[in-house]
């Protein structure tokens, strides 16, 4: 199905296309699959992954939470040390 502005998003996947897709090995889209953080189709024993689906997955890790102000506050102009961590 052909979107409006001529992208292709509901074409289905290999694993291979889905990692150069995002830019990362074919083992990592496998660990994203397996933690569920993709979203996959079963075709007989080929499993797919539609462009859409990770486009969204792209588009929600953008919005994550942001890891440098969580664990490095530093980052942020403060000052952390384990020892606040603690208490």
């Amino acid at each position: 199905m052909e979107n409006t502005d001529g992208s292709n998003n509901d074409r289905f996947l290999t694993l291979r296309e889905s990692a150069e897709y995002l830019g990362v090995s074919p083992r990592t889209v496998r660990r994203l699959i397996d933690r569920n953080e993709l979203v996959i189709h079963y075709f007989g024993s080929c499993i797919r992954t539609r462009v859409s689906d990770l486009e969204d997955y792209i588009a929600m890790s953008r919005f994550g939470r942001p890891r440098t102000k969580l664990y490095y506050p530093e980052a942020e102009g403060e000052h952390f040390s384990y020892e606040d961590r603690n208490q």
